[in-house]
């Protein structure tokens, strides 16, 4: 019996790993920014959501400098269906944190430009949720 679970298991490793999508980057842009404030439609329990919003700025909990990257992900009509957001924390290094549909996204420019406040934007082909980094 454990043998054949861990042939089944051994079997779709090989086919998730092997397998061809056809996921695609549509755009990729590096932006800066002085404050980024996502609003979730749906509620997420989490330590950087406070008040159904995400929020990025200079100075606070989450810093825009820990921001690395930021994937909107689009169906094949183009419609939003979520949000990757890949940042650095403090204590356990890199995380991702996928939101499905937000509300609104809101971007603060900043009065001058830094390699501190620059953040890549990437839009993606839903196929590419698989790969979380």
């Amino acid at each position: 019996m454990k043998k054949a679970i861990l042939i089944c298991i051994m079997l779709f490793a090989t086919l998730l790993v092997f397998t061809d999508s056809n996921a695609e980057v549509l755009k990729e842009q590096t932006i800066h920014a002085r404050k980024i404030i996502i609003v979730l439609k749906n509620k997420i329990r989490l330590p950087i959501v406070v008040d159904d919003r995400i929020v990025f700025s200079e100075m606070g909990n989450n810093p825009i400098r820990n921001l690395k990257r930021i994937d909107f992900f689009v169906d094949n009509q183009g419609r939003l269906q979520g949000l990757r957001i890949t940042y650095y924390d403090r204590v356990t290094g890199i995380k991702s944190i996928f939101v499905p549909r937000p509300k609104t996204i809101i971007f603060e420019q900043p009065r001058r430009e830094s390699q501190l406040n620059s953040i890549n934007l990437r839009v993606l082909t839903t196929d590419e949720i698989i790969n979380i980094w």
